[in-house]
């Protein structure tokens, strides 16, 4: 019988360890947060994480279909601040485009909305640091931007928060 070497033996607690072989991964924790919505066909969810000491992307998606109406959302964490810009209330609108910049149900909460495609994109700051931040995506096609908001708001987001937080 072959003698294993404690280099091999030290190798392979690394992997097993380190590696992350049998350890879930981060976006698992995300995963089950983005649930079935009424009346709303679904995909499943998908996610991925990648970790390292100088950066940190983590994220879970799903897609939801209703009739022609399409919407994508993203829960995600990423190394970076939020800007400061992105964390106070604002408006703009014309003839095209409705942007918006507001707090609802204490999230701030960013949509920028195209008018004559009837799409866009909702992003709730779900939590920040120096570091790190902690993003509720929506982007959406064939919805208002009232509509979408709607949709997103039935979703727990003091309980997306709470998942978050822990992975900042």
């Amino acid at each position: 019988m072959k003698k294993i070497s404690s280099l091999t033996v030290m190798c392979l607690i690394i992997f097993l360890f380190i590696g992350g072989v049998g350890r879930a991964e981060q976006h698992d924790r995300l995963l089950p947060l983005l649930g079935n919505l009424e009346r709303w066909q679904t995909q499943p969810a998908k996610g991925m994480s990648l970790v390292s000491a100088q950066m940190k992307m983590i994220s879970a998606s799903r897609i939801y279909n209703q009739a022609d109406k399409n919407l994508n959302v993203t829960i995600m964490v990423n190394s970076g601040p939020v800007l400061d810009s992105d964390l106070q209330e604002s408006s703009s609108d014309n003839e095209v485009t409705r942007e918006q910049t507001q707090l609802i149900d204490g999230f701030w909460v960013k949509s920028s909305h195209n008018k004559k495609s009837s799409s866009g994109e909702l992003i709730v700051y779900l939590d920040y640091n120096q570091d790190a931040s902690g993003l509720l995506v929506a982007d959406y096609s064939q919805m208002s931007d009232d509509e979408v908001l709607k949709v997103v708001r039935s979703m727990d987001w003091v309980k997306i928060k709470g998942v978050v937080s822990k992975l900042l």
